[in-house]
Formats: structure tokens, C-alpha cells, sequence
């Protein structure tokens, strides 16, 4: 009998079963309760009337001064701590069982973290912005935490969010599209802290944007932004910036999230937006991860048969998308 080929026929029956079951728990909603019962996964979770966060008047002045002057702001920390690590904890859990952090946007609790940014977020996105659904969460691990494929090993390298083909600046300068990044954990130069070239600072801003190097006389420019767990920091859509690497010096991965923002006066903006009065039930959500890995696959990895169950749940939001889209239509076209 050839027990190489009867040890490896196994071994494969065994790798087949591990992919089967990670998908048959990643759209089973009752997993996901069970994993982290702590969080809820409901019908609507915008639909409970929810506070805003406090924030100083120092910091609302500051964080609009700071993205019209810098490009980029720093203010916080704004999440109270016992939220921040409630998520920090529930990522890992998630990461545990084997799942990319950004599985954690089945939970609602995110969503509504998200929804509370307005006193913050209205005096340069204006009154009644629009959250999007391009939101990702991120575990970097640390360098001598074990490597596992839902963790990355590094921010991700020098890039603007936007492209210089699609203005996201009105003509003062206040973006109309903005990204958000709170961290969940303490993140310090030693834990994979954000890095950012100041766009007053930068020599090819706004002119030569799809340039992502930083001149060897810019160098002394760059501001490293270690940040309290609950902080907020944003950026413009062509404020250069990356994540680093954690040195062995940390004491634990750095977890956050980051999401884009946008004003309700940004005309061609491809971008779904999460209307706080309909539903964004657990399929809804299942689709928005899919199309986020669709999108940024190549960042991150993930069990094959994941990443397929991705693909499919793309198809899904797209489908979503073209039916919204319609109905949109119809609405503008029914009031003609």
C-alpha cells in the first residue's frame, strides 16, 4: 500500500475540511454571535438614537485648521478607552478563529462608533455627511507575535488615497472626501504608527500627486503621529502617509480601523454610502467585506476559500449597488 499517497490523500481531505468550515462560519450569523457575544448584529445598527462623542472646542478648531493648513489633523483621543478596547479584544478573537480583522464589520458596534464622529466631522465635511462603506480594520502584528495569514506585517507603504483625476478639495481648500483612522490600541513609533508628509511640506503637492517617494530635503518634514487608543487622525484624499513596521520593542500588535467620509455636496463619488434609516442586516455586510477584499485584496491574505466567498459576496454588493442606483433613478426621474 502507498502510505505516502494514502498520508497525503489525507492531509488534503483535512485542508478541504478547514476551508469548508471557515466559509460555513463566515455566513453563519450565529458563529459570529457565539464568538463574540459581547457585540450585536442586528437589522439597522444607526437606527438607535446615539450621542456624539464630546469634543473639545480646542480640538474641533484645531482639526479644522489643521486639514486646511496640513492637509492631515491629530486630535483626541475622542473614543472613550472601555470602547476602544472592547474592540481591540473583539479583533482579536476574530483574527483567532482564523478571520482577517475586517471581519469584523459584521458587528454593529463599529458602525455606530463611526456614527458618533459628527461633532467632529460637520464643521469641515458640513452638516448631514455621508458615512461610506469604505471602511477597513487592521492587525499589525508585532515582530515576535506569530505570523498567521489574517495578520499583515506592516502598515501599508507611502500612497494618497485619492487620484488627482477626481477633485476632492473645494475651492478653500476643506476636502469633501476624508479619511478617518482611530486606533484601538496605544499605538506609538514602536507599534506601526502612522507617518505623513504635512501637504504644505510636500514638493509634489498638488501638481505631480501620483508621486509617492518623499525628496531626500523633505525628509525632516515627515511627522510621526504616535496616538492614544480612541484618538482621531484624518487626511485629505492627497495627503501622502503609510503605516510602518512594529519593531520587537512592542508590546502587542497594533489594531485600528480606518473609513472614508464624504460631504453631501461631492458630485461623482463612486462610493456607497450607509443611509442610517434602512437596513445593513448581516448579508449587507457579508457583501461590503467582499467588496473590501475585492478592492484590497493584495494587501492582505487569506485561506483561498475565503478569499473565494469574498469574491462571491463582491458580486453581491455590486448587484446591491446596480439596485440602489436604480432606485435612486427612479426617485429623481418619479419627481420630474
Amino acid at each position: 500500500m502507498n502510505w505516502t499517497g494514502f498520508e497525503q490523500e489525507t492531509l488534503d481531505m483535512n485542508q478541504l475540511s478547514v476551508r469548508n468550515t471557515i466559509v460555513k462560519r463566515a455566513e453563519d450569523i450565529e458563529f459570529w454571535r457565539s464568538i463574540c457575544p459581547h457585540l450585536s448584529i442586528s437589522e439597522s445598527p444607526l437606527s438607535s438614537n446615539m450621542k456624539p462623542y464630546a469634543v473639545s472646542p480646542h480640538d474641533i478648531q484645531k482639526m479644522g485648521k489643521q486639514v486646511l493648513e496640513e492637509g492631515y489633523f491629530q486630535v483626541g483621543p475622542v473614543v472613550p478607552r472601555q470602547q476602544t478596547k472592547l474592540m481591540a479584544d473583539s479583533v482579536r478573537t476574530v483574527v483567532d478563529h482564523g478571520f482577517p480583522a475586517t471581519f469584523v464589520l459584521v458587528y454593529d458596534q463599529v458602525w455606530q462608533m463611526l456614527s458618533r464622529l459628527e461633532n467632529l466631522l460637520s464643521p469641515v465635511l458640513g452638516a448631514f455627511y455621508f458615512m461610506t462603506l469604505d471602511v477597513w480594520i487592521y492587525y499589525i502584528r508585532g515582530v515576535n507575535e506569530e505570523r498567521a495569514e489574517p495578520k499583515e506585517d506592516s502598515g501599508w507603504s507611502p500612497h494618497r488615497d485619492g487620484k488627482p483625476v477626481f477633485n476632492t478639495l473645494r475651492d478653500d481648500g476643506r476636502p469633501q472626501l476624508l479619511t478617518v483612522w482611530i486606533p484601538f490600541t496605544d499605538t506609538t513609533v514602536e507599534h506601526s504608527c502612522m507617518y505623513v508628509l504635512p501637504t504644505h511640506l510636500d514638493p509634489n503637492y498638488p501638481n505631480n500627486l501620483l508621486e509617492y517617494s518623499v525628496p531626500r530635503e523633505s525628509l525632516q518634514d515627515i511627522r510621526a503621529l504616535p496616538a492614544e487608543a480612541g484618538a482621531v487622525l484624518g487626511w485629505n484624499d492627497y495627503a501622502l502617509h503609510w503605516g510602518s513596521r512594529s519593531s520587537r520593542w512592542a508590546d502587542g500588535p497594533r489594531i485600528s480601523l480606518g473609513a472614508r467620509f464624504q460631504s453631501r455636496d461631492l458630485d461623482g463619488s463612486n462610493f456607497l454610502t450607509l443611509d442610517p434609516n434602512s437596513s445593513f442586516n448581516f448579508q449587507a455586510r457579508l457583501a461590503t467585506i467582499g467588496a473590501l477584499f475585492n478592492r484590497y485584496s493584495r494587501r492582505t491574505k487569506c485561506p483561498e476559500a475565503l478569499v473565494n466567498f469574498c469574491r462571491s459576496q463582491a458580486l453581491l454588493y455590486n448587484a446591491i449597488n446596480q439596485i440602489r442606483v436604480f432606485k435612486e433613478r427612479s426617485t429623481v426621474e418619479s419627481t420630474l
